[in-house]
């Protein structure tokens, strides 16, 4: 009798645990929506990111703000940041600053750009190339601040080559322009007036014509050193030649946002000797959610190797940030306690490590915990490991072919700029000097006089 009891027990015990494992599995399979079947062999990782709850707070409950993971500014790294705008780069800039940590390990941050007051001047577009220059256009006018009727107003388009102290005008045009890409030299900027967008390339005032199968992507990006567009999968050269080809299996309706191609020498995967081509995407997923994803992937063409899927917003891809992070912006929505309709919505810094594993935002300075800061857009970033800071006082310091006063000026730079520092070392009997690589990539020698 007694052992008949202890296996009724046993069963009521063995059902509950049932109903419990049975009810568990239904809501992790309503919350967190696998990944298909057919990328089951891709490493994926759920991001926990800066998205306010999916349930709706009853009018007795108060939702608390949702902090995603913050991590300090990282050490040897120099960030260009725009105020402003939206993270897909249209929109006026209120602001240009650099932010790195000083050689006692003290966070800084530099204004570099601020748009004329008074003059009704809005800065449409701020950009960088692969070396490093920055580009910036201003709208002059009295409609720059709206997305239409600009007659009457122009754009001046501008260049710095020491890290956005000092800036010298390429070239103007009529009308208000967005500087959307630089490569090389120049900058490609777009105008929305008329039924089509158009595209000219400064400092030449050449205009661009995108492939007729890119016509949707809008904006166009730097693959391997040249001008490309991004249409569906496939990534196009400017006569419309595939260059790469981007392969999804499992996800439905598939929208690639931007493509960020390493050069030869730049981080690779362990085991992998040539450059991976990094990629975000938007997928559509459960009906009325879409959902978007950063991937890994190897030439010629192929799935994912390495996938993290983003939570809460669409990651622009800025670069790397070392050897071993990804730098992204990265939209948020988050619950605030600053505006009286509670949700507050932004874009701020973030980091993947280069092995797709999570995301987390870079707190001081960027994260506010309860306020949005609006968007705040990574323009350009530099590993520095050995740098020194350009002492011009106040005038910018001649960067020299090699280590003489006698040797061509290759460039200027600002007082203030921040330069990598070389071991060469020199002294032609008159003065010391120190190699150096300039904010653009410029390599060459700088008097050690004016470095500290």
């Amino acid at each position: 009798m007694r052992t008949s009891r202890l296996w009724s027990l046993a069963g009521i015990f063995i059902v509950l645990a049932l109903l419990i494992a049975t009810g568990w599995a239904l809501r992790r399979s309503d919350d967190e929506p696998s990944l298909p079947a057919a990328l089951a062999t891709v490493e994926a990782t759920q991001v926990p990111g800066p998205t306010a709850s999916t349930v709706a707070p009853t009018p007795f409950q108060q939702a608390a703000p949702t902090v995603p993971p913050l991590v300090p500014f990282p050490e040897n790294t120099v960030m260009i940041v725009a105020h402003g705008g939206y993270t897909h780069g249209s929109g006026g800039y209120s602001s240009l600053t650099r932010h790195y940590r000083d050689k006692k390990g003290e966070l800084r941050t530099d204004l570099l750009l601020k748009p004329p007051d008074g003059s009704g001047a809005v800065v449409t577009g701020i950009v960088a190339n692969e070396t490093g220059e920055l580009f910036v256009s201003t709208c002059f006018g009295e409609f720059c601040g709206y997305e239409s009727g600009t007659e009457g107003s122009s754009t001046v388009f501008t260049k710095s080559t020491d890290g956005g102290l000092t800036w010298g005008e390429i070239g103007s045009i009529a009308g208000k322009w967005w500087a959307r890409t630089a490569i090389g030299i120049g900058v490609v900027a777009i105008n929305f007036e008329g039924q089509t967008s158009s595209y000219v390339l400064f400092p030449r005032g050449t205009p661009i014509v995108p492939p007729p199968a890119a016509r949707a992507s809008i904006n166009p990006i730097v693959f391997r050193g040249q001008l490309a567009w991004i249409a569906g999968t496939e990534i196009l050269n400017h006569g419309g030649g595939r260059l790469y080809e981007l392969e999804f299996p499992g996800y439905p309706n598939v929208r690639v946002e931007s493509v960020l191609a390493l050069p030869r020498g730049g981080p690779t995967l362990p085991g992998v000797s040539f450059p991976t081509i990094v990629a975000s995407w938007s997928a559509d997923g459960l009906p009325g959610q879409r959902q978007f994803f950063v991937g890994t992937f190897l030439p010629p063409i192929g799935t994912p190797l390495k996938v993290v899927k983003i939570e809460g917003g669409a990651p622009r891809l800025a670069g790397f940030l070392n050897e071993r992070d990804l730098l992204v912006t990265q939209d948020y929505v988050r619950p605030g306690t600053c505006t009286s309709g509670g949700d507050t919505s932004g874009a701020d810094p973030a980091i993947i490590p280069y092995e797709l594993g999570s995301l987390s935002f870079i707190g001081t300075p960027f994260y506010d915990r309860e306020c949005s800061q609006g968007s705040q857009l990574v323009v350009s970033t530099r590993f520095i490991a050995i740098w020194a800071r350009v002492k011009g006082d106040g005038d910018c310091v001649n960067l020299r072919r090699d280590p003489s006063l006698a040797e061509p000026v290759l460039d200027c730079l600002g007082d203030g700029a921040i330069v990598n520092t070389g071991k060469a070392r020199s002294n032609d009997g008159t003065r010391s000097w120190q190699s150096v690589i300039g904010p653009s990539g410029q390599a060459g020698w700088m008097a050690d006089e004016f470095l500290e």
